[in-house]
């Protein structure tokens, strides 16, 4: 698929999900406590309760204390297809528990926020980028160090960033976000922006 044919498609999913889009900005407004209450008088101290954020953040820690479980739905009944079902649930389920406890920050908690707050939650992945050897390490100590690492990283994806195809049967999904244009650069140097800065953010 060439790019303009992606830009006509962002466009248009765009504008479908406008108002879907606006909805989930008056929710973020409700969240970060930053919502109007009209008009007041100029010398009045405003307190913003944080009912709406208590609200949803009591939420999210009821289902993290309860922890995640993963039940893979079963396609045949034969002991073959059971015990792939097994070791497929024991995986997942270790690989969220794994995603729960490493990182900067709480991966699975943010999709379960993202849930009770805009209705939907998306988490991108398995993600891999390649590692390089790091200075000073043997190459067969450094095969024996990824051998016991995980490949793969996950992230949390805002649901605002995220526009799928409105067809009954979806063909594809197109995530946005925004970048610097010297990044874009860097990956496609062929692409034409013209006489605009690399510092310059583009979504």
């Amino acid at each position: 698929m060439d790019i303009e044919s992606i830009k006509k498609k962002k466009t248009f999913l765009e504008n479908y999900y406008g108002g879907l889009f606006a909805k989930f900005d008056e929710l973020d407004t409700y969240y970060d406590l930053s919502f109007g209450i009209g008009a007041i008088p100029s010398k009045a101290e405003v307190y913003t309760p944080a009912t709406a954020r208590r609200a949803i953040d009591t939420a999210t820690d009821h289902v993290m204390s309860l922890g995640i479980n993963v039940n893979m739905q079963l396609w045949s009944e034969t002991k073959k297809a059971k015990d792939l079902i097994s070791n497929f649930d024991k995986f997942g389920k270790a690989t969220i528990d794994w995603m729960i406890r490493t990182g900067r920050y709480n991966i699975i908690r943010s999709v379960v926020k993202n849930m009770f707050l805009y209705g939907v939650g998306y988490l991108k992945g398995p993600l891999y980028i390649p590692r390089l050897r790091e200075k000073g390490v043997e190459e067969e100590d450094w095969l024996g160090i990824l051998s016991n690492t995980f490949p793969f990283y996950f992230r949390s994806v805002h649901p605002r960033n995220i526009m799928f195809d409105p067809a009954e049967y979806p063909q594809y999904v197109i995530e946005s976000f925004s970048r610097t244009i010297g990044s874009i650069r860097a990956v496609w140097p062929d692409y034409n922006f013209g006489d605009r800065s690399d510092t310059e953010e583009v979504s």
